[in-house]
């Protein structure tokens, strides 16, 4: 009778031990499903901190660049998430993107003018729940842009390293922007 009632004890401990294991993981679990949203949204955050930052150093760029024809200056721009477009056709704007983002920083389709950026808030258009914001350098009217000196629209996409962007003023209100 004593083997048997050891035996018991030794069996309880562990499916006492497993349930308090299920019991924590299933803590975590939850805890990680209520904080991850939250998370990547202080992520998204920063990184359109950042960009706004290296927005505004481009734009600074484009400005010294008008000044005389020819003058040429060069920029890092690191794309950690996201999209820069430089578009041209017809728009003469570049563009940053960060498509499907928690984060929301304005109310949907009001464009909020910061400096010379442009940022918008739109609802994406997969997931009601997510947002797609832009910042943007409005450029027409003032510049003609262009990409390797053709009106091509040019999409950079994240990368681990920084694209290197050469601005040019060619002159008469042409601004070209080239990869180098």
């Amino acid at each position: 009778m004593k083997k048997r009632g050891l035996k018991s004890r030794r069996g309880q401990a562990w499916v006492e031990t497993v349930v308090y294991t299920l019991i924590g993981l299933s803590i975590i679990g939850i805890v990680l499903l209520v904080a991850m949203p939250k998370i990547g949204e202080m992520m998204d955050k920063a990184t359109i901190e950042q960009t706004m930052t290296a927005m505004v150093e481009l734009n600074q760029k484009v400005v010294i660049t008008q000044a005389t024809q020819g003058q040429t200056r060069k920029i890092d721009f690191r794309i950690k998430k996201g999209q820069l477009e430089i578009n041209p056709e017809g728009e003469n704007k570049i563009v940053f993107v960060l498509e499907g983002t928690n984060a929301e920083l304005s109310e949907p389709g009001v464009e909020i003018p910061m400096g010379d950026i442009i940022l918008l808030t739109e609802v994406n258009a997969e997931d009601d729940d997510k947002f797609d914001i832009s910042l943007i350098l409005d450029y027409s009217g003032r510049y003609d842009v262009k990409f390797d000196a053709k009106d091509d629209e040019k999409i950079l996409t994240q990368a681990s390293i920084p694209y290197q962007l050469l601005i040019k003023n060619m002159g008469q209100g042409v601004l070209d922007v080239t990869l180098v």
